[in-house]
């Protein structure tokens, strides 16, 4: 399914993100391929803040995405770091225990 805006009064990261947290599937008729009329997602309720606040919105939408991502980055840094010490840690005892 392809969304698309006509107007130029719609910026399009908005209208993406907007797509992705609206969960657009609910409007769907069909149960084995998901589909959605064009007749049905025009009556669905859809907010159009100025063009300027849609911008405003999606370039946040998109820092928090960002965070996101950098601290998920994060997590698999400092699990790894910890495997790491964690070796450490049990060779140094093995080692201690051994003498």
């Amino acid at each position: 399914m392809g969304i698309r805006a006509k107007e130029e009064a719609l910026e399009t990261k908005f209208l993406f993100y907007w797509s992705l947290m609206e969960d657009v599937y609910q409007y769907s008729q069909a149960t084995a391929v998901p589909s959605i009329r064009k007749s049905t997602l025009e009556v669905a309720p859809f907010p159009l803040p100025p063009l300027n606040e849609q911008k405003r919105i999606a370039e946040k939408v998109e820092r928090f995405l960002n965070k996101i991502e950098e601290a998920k980055w994060l997590i698999e840094e400092a699990k790894e770091t910890f495997e790491l010490r964690r070796a450490a840690i049990l060779n140094i005892d093995a080692t201690c225990n051994s003498k």
